[in-house]
């Protein structure tokens, strides 16, 4: 069965646990080809590629054995790469700028531009034209988020029973038994900031929890309720 291409360790990088600029090159040449990383996320390892359509989206989810119909989150390196793709309201922008980097996954609307192409349904599988947007804790995460001009997909590796996959060696022997072709792994420093992200989607009244995680939920309220009134 095909193993990584390449393995970027974790003893590899600068000084401040960064990625060099030549490995980050060829992971955004395995990306830009149609290729996957193995990737170290705020939680666990996830499965980054970059979503051009309907098959890669199918991709992830039959590697990770995930329902064909679930939609995948997207990470991005910050908050200017995520208005090319969401549509940002004064109070997203505020929960982003408020609370990321970080453990929260924001159900935007996509761009005008992003709906005509069917990126939302296609490409990330929203049935409401809508995105999940996450600007990771991981600055390797975000590096790699940002080494193309796309963002890419961030889809958390579990085991049978549900459980989130955070060795390096498990998640290397997960992903060389489904058969993946053309990826590479980056390891992780071992230490994963957070558990679960919490979701949340803005609406018309107010703000509705998908699922709360390390963030907590009535702390994105109170950053809402103690926005400037001239915001």
């Amino acid at each position: 069965m095909p193993k990584p291409g390449r393995v970027f360790r974790a003893d590899a990088r600068t000084a401040h646990g960064a990625l060099k600029s030549h490995d980050l090159a060829l992971i955004a040449k395995r990306l830009t080809s149609g290729g996957a990383v193995l990737v170290p996320s705020d939680t666990c390892y996830s499965l980054a590629m970059i979503p051009h359509n309907e098959h890669t989206r199918a991709r992830v989810n039959t590697i990770l054995n995930r329902p064909p119909q679930w939609p995948v989150s997207l990470a991005f390196p910050g908050i200017r790469a995520v208005r090319d793709v969401a549509a940002l309201s004064v109070r997203a922008l505020h929960l982003l700028e408020t609370f990321t980097p970080g453990p929260l996954t924001l159900v935007c609307p996509v761009t005008t531009r992003f709906a005509e192409q069917g990126f939302a349904t296609r490409a990330v599988g929203s049935t409401d034209l809508t995105v999940g947007v996450r600007i990771p804790d991981s600055h390797v995460e975000r590096d790699i988020a940002g080494c193309t001009s796309f963002p890419v997909t961030s889809t958390a590796l579990r085991t049978a029973d549900g459980e989130v996959v955070r060795s390096f060696d498990d998640a290397v022997a997960m992903l060389t038994a489904t058969g993946l072709p053309e990826w590479d792994a980056v390891e992780g420093d071992g230490g994963f900031r957070s558990r679960h992200s919490t979701v949340v989607r803005l609406t018309g009244s107010g703000l509705e929890l998908l699922r709360e995680g390390d963030l907590p939920f009535a702390d994105l309220r109170a950053a809402l309720d103690e926005m400037p009134q001239d915001y």
